[in-house]
């Protein structure tokens, strides 16, 4: 990990794991987006097609699962935006 970081952090962050990058590093990396001033973390898993979504609430990181069959929503970062996981892993 860096021991600095840019002056400003995305309001979304979208991690894709992979061989190289695995879930556990995605999840050890969420709460330093979030502390930073991201409001919103997805964490992608192809393995399993689901994700994980990670927030900030009373100050404390919460993570939901969001299984293959269900979607992201942009929650009040993306107002209305809505994706079903299957339209990212369908063949």
């Amino acid at each position: 990990m860096p021991d600095s970081f840019v002056n400003f952090m995305p309001d979304l962050a979208v991690e894709i794991s992979s061989s190289n990058h695995p879930v556990s590093q995605m999840r050890r990396k969420a709460p330093i987006y979030l502390k930073n001033g991201t409001r919103l973390v997805w964490i992608i898993d192809p393995d399993t097609e689901g994700a994980e979504v990670c927030r900030i609430d009373d100050e404390q990181v919460v993570t939901d699962s969001v299984s293959a069959d269900g979607k992201l929503d942009g929650e009040d970062v993306l107002p209305g935006f809505e994706l079903e996981l299957r339209q990212l892993f369908s063949s």
